[in-house]
């Protein structure tokens, strides 16, 4: 008899610890997988949108950002140009970029971070292998 109980709860604690590893696991790969967690905005900047303001070719629509406090965090996701590029972010009338990040087709988030950015014009400036331009971004807040 006591083996008996010896063995389940053998089985139990087996049964447990997988589950434990399982739920462990789960919860880790949501995290990396996802982009934070931002009561924010994150505008998706249109990789379309952008190849029309590099080559003239169709429309190239500014993106608006509209806020509802300076106090949200406020970010455009930047597309992928290829194998690997640079993402400039400039202000109005800016010789020097304010922002800077790499992207490339293997990260799945790339912010440009306009939080702290006064209301007013902006630039972002793509140098990459299959995309490039500029497209000019509108802060606003509501």
């Amino acid at each position: 008899m006591n083996q008996n109980k010896l063995i389940l709860y053998s089985l139990e604690m087996m049964i447990m610890k997988s589950l434990f590893f399982f739920i462990v696991f789960f919860n880790i790969t949501i995290a990396v997988a996802q982009p934070p967690d931002y009561m924010n905005l994150i505008h998706k900047a249109d990789f379309q949108n952008w190849e029309n303001c590099e080559t003239g070719e169709g429309v190239c629509n500014k993106i608006v950002l509209e806020r509802l406090s300076k106090d949200q965090d406020t970010f455009i996701q930047v597309p992928s140009g290829g194998t690997a590029g640079t993402c400039y972010l400039y202000a109005n009338k800016q010789e020097k970029p304010i922002q800077t990040i790499s992207v490339s087709h293997t990260e799945k988030w790339r912010l440009l971070d306009f939080s702290d950015l006064e209301d007013g014009f902006y630039y972002m400036s793509m140098i990459s292998c299959a995309l490039g331009g500029t497209v000019q971004v509108e802060l606003k807040t509501k």
